[in-house]
């Protein structure tokens, strides 16, 4: 019962998460307004959210929030002649600044590959099948993570102009000469995806869990019930057992009774033998003595 409402409580928490992405919670750019207007059918394409493909590992959510800052909102469009279609339409409709990304790729900088110390390319923090992709490789391929600020401002000095190297906390060093640094607000679009995906992890380990227990259970009751049908044979067994002992001293009183009985006959008769005993006797006594007289 305990496992179920895990599994309830789970999946509760994943519908909310679910609502939150299908809601677009959090999202301040035009990229909720362009989505809705597809629902609508004022829009139409093969369009997909950049966030989508942002698996990051727990411990690089802010960086990466921070490195891409609005752009996390970005809206994917595949085919080049969709894109004027929905300037046309933000234009026209007033909307929220939005980010388009064209999936196709940009200019290749390995500039930065040959530097060393304590960091990481994001490319290298992404599963690898997004980290190849176009607009992925344009938005972070010059993006650098490391832990902290000392170790930022050691690597930025070797970097090519256009990189940026980021720390945990979000602070985000350019080679523009810039830093920006403060909370950063959209780094629980990311985590939804890592949340939702624990959460399912969770459930699935919960419900294999459930299915063991049941089991268990269901072998658990079948030797119960198996055990309550020996008791009950057994309870049957020893009331025949009573019931036989009963009868047996029942007839042991009987023949008790009988026996006794049986020795009084016996004593009476005893006693009638020897009073015809002694009468004979008498008898004879007297036929003896009327013989000599």
């Amino acid at each position: 019962q305990k496992c179920e409402q895990i599994v309830g409580k789970l999946g509760s928490e994943i519908s909310l998460l679910d609502e939150a992405e299908a809601a677009m919670t959090g999202f301040s750019s035009g990229t909720k307004q362009v989505f809705e207007a597809i629902k609508k059918g004022q829009l139409s394409g093969n369009f997909e959210l950049l966030m989508d493909y942002l698996e990051v590992p727990e411990e690089f959510e802010i960086a990466v929030a921070a490195l891409l800052g609005s752009a996390i909102e970005g809206i994917i469009i595949e085919k080049e002649t969709e894109i004027d279609g929905v300037l046309d339409w933000i234009e026209s409709e007033n909307a929220a600044r939005t980010m388009i990304i064209r999936n196709k790729h940009g200019l290749e900088n390995e500039g930065a590959k040959k530097i060393k110390g304590d960091f990481k390319f994001i490319s290298d923090i992404l599963p690898e099948k997004n980290a190849k992709q176009p607009f992925v490789k344009n938005l972070l391929s010059n993006c650098i993570v490391t832990s902290d600020r000392v170790h930022a401002e050691k690597i930025l000095p070797n970097l090519p102009y256009g990189y940026r190297v980021v720390t945990k906390n979000g602070e985000v060093y350019s080679t523009d000469q810039t830093i920006t640094a403060g909370k950063e607000t959209r780094v629980r679009t990311i985590s939804r995806k890592r949340e939702k995906s624990t959460l399912q992890k969770e459930m699935e380990s919960t419900r294999t869990l459930l299915g063991q227990v049941t089991g268990q259970l269901e072998g658990l009751e079948k030797e119960t019930q198996a055990a309550q049908l020996k008791i009950e044979e057994l309870y049957l067994k020893r009331k025949e057992l009573n019931d036989t002992s009963n009868r047996l001293a029942l007839d042991v009183h009987k023949v008790e009774i009988e026996r006794v009985q049986s020795d009084k006959q016996i004593g009476g008769e005893k006693t009638r033998l020897e009073l015809l005993k002694s009468n004979i006797e008498k008898q004879n006594t007297e036929v003896s003595t009327r013989h000599i007289n």
